[in-house]
């Protein structure tokens, strides 16, 4: 008799690396042959460092780029006034912090202001997550931050969705949202996507937000 073992492969993709090459771009731009594990793991521990030391800036992406002997990284957030602080201090301290990662490299820190936080995934996410480690009920806080991205002309949909254990129920359970339309398998279709994670008494929950905008060219 037949030993059959049944494998059920996942079919979900991660929206963004879908789309690579398509309206996405790698957030990490070098190349190496030798030492690619190396860099890899140090462009990690990065994003790590920076998304946790810095989550009161609403840090939406770490963009590295790599060249012969220079490492310029640039910084996407909503407040780049706790960054740079008081006359640049805020911001040389935090390159000497990077550099116990990078070596001895020539080191150039950018910083880039996100100006509408309804068109970013991660800061709605984010919020999110801080409603909910306030003790304010998910629903009452998902609902809010939908409302508030659909309010912009340049959304044309979201879909969220919140996994654990919701509102302290014994079982974890997942449990979705959506307004408006995100095609997800429309790979021409401008989606920003998200994943974080909330931290409660009750353990943890997962956030993930899709977000569907109007094309990149038609920003004002």
């Amino acid at each position: 008799m037949l030993n059959e073992q049944i494998f059920i492969l996942g079919q979900k993709t991660n929206a963004l690396g879908f789309r690579l090459q398509v309206n996405k771009d790698w957030k990490s731009r070098w190349y190496s042959k030798d030492d690619y594990a190396d860099l890899l793991l140090q462009d990690l521990k990065i994003r790590r460092f920076i998304e946790e030391k810095l989550r009161a800036a609403g840090v939406v992406s770490v963009l590295i780029e790599r060249t012969a002997g220079d490492v310029v990284i640039t910084l996407q957030v909503a407040k780049p006034g706790l960054i740079i602080g008081k006359g640049g201090e805020r911001i040389e301290a935090l390159k000497n912090e990077i550099r116990k990662y990078v070596g001895e490299v020539k080191l150039k820190l950018n910083v880039e202001q996100i100006k509408r936080s309804q068109l970013s995934a991660r800061l709605l996410a984010e919020e999110i997550c801080q409603q909910i480690e306030g003790r304010v009920p998910y629903k009452r806080a998902v609902n809010k931050v939908v409302a508030k991205a659909m309010e912009s002309k340049m959304v044309k949909g979201i879909k969220v969705a919140l996994s654990g254990r919701l509102g302290g129920v014994r079982i974890a359970r997942t449990q979705k949202w959506s307004e408006g339309s995100v095609p997800l398998q429309t790979i021409s279709a401008n989606i920003d996507y998200a994943h974080l994670v909330a931290r409660t008494k009750y353990g943890l929950l997962g956030v993930k937000i899709w977000l569907n905008l109007v094309p990149e060219e038609s920003y004002a």
